[in-house]
């Protein structure tokens, strides 16, 4: 699961009209929905200037740890060069957790959306928003850096008390992909 928050979206929306807020919010979602798309995940719902987005769910995808961390690096980067025009800058938080998830139809009578649930989604979404507090961009949990292996570098936050969980969690911030180094022929 991979959740995103725009950093500061209500002081930018103060700032425009209504008409300018869905023009922006259509430039962002285009972009970052065309990076995940090429990572396999799925955008699971829009909600408001958020984004919930799965990887492997409702179809299966090899080494989705791995395609959810680089998406996220890959919307960093795409994002820190982007113009929005009108000095617009379109800072984004990340959460990625993995674990079991409940998919399917939620909703009342004839009003049911396809979307997930369960303490995976609750989690990613906390991470997202402990960004804030560490001042960082993308958060991922123990299960999705274990999942993940070496391939990128990753900085431990720290044993972490999240709102609502009984056990504190292992966080870690990535950085990017771990450079491969080059190797030496042997004679």
């Amino acid at each position: 699961i991979l959740y995103t928050d725009i950093q500061g979206f209500t002081g930018i929306c103060e700032a425009l009209a209504p008409e300018q807020i869905v023009s922006l919010l259509n430039k962002y979602f285009s972009l970052l929905v065309e990076i995940i798309d090429r990572h396999e995940g799925v955008v699971n719902q829009f909600q408001g200037d958020a984004l919930l987005v799965t990887f492997n769910v409702p179809v299966a995808v090899p080494d989705h740890a791995a395609q959810s961390v680089a998406c996220a690096l890959e919307i960093q980067t795409a994002l820190a060069s982007h113009d929005f025009g009108d000095g617009i800058e379109m800072v984004t938080r990340i959460g990625i957790n993995t674990g079991n998830v409940f998919a399917g139809s939620v909703g009342a009578g004839d009003r049911l959306n396809y979307t997930v649930h369960g303490d995976a989604v609750n989690l990613a979404a906390r991470l997202e928003n402990l960004n804030k507090q560490y001042d960082t961009r993308v958060l991922i949990s123990a299960s999705t850096k274990e999942a993940v292996g070496d391939r990128f570098e990753f900085i431990p936050i720290g044993k972490i008390e999240i709102r609502g969980k009984l056990e504190s969690v292992d966080v870690y911030s990535v950085m990017g992909p771990t450079p491969r180094s080059e190797e030496t022929p042997s004679n």
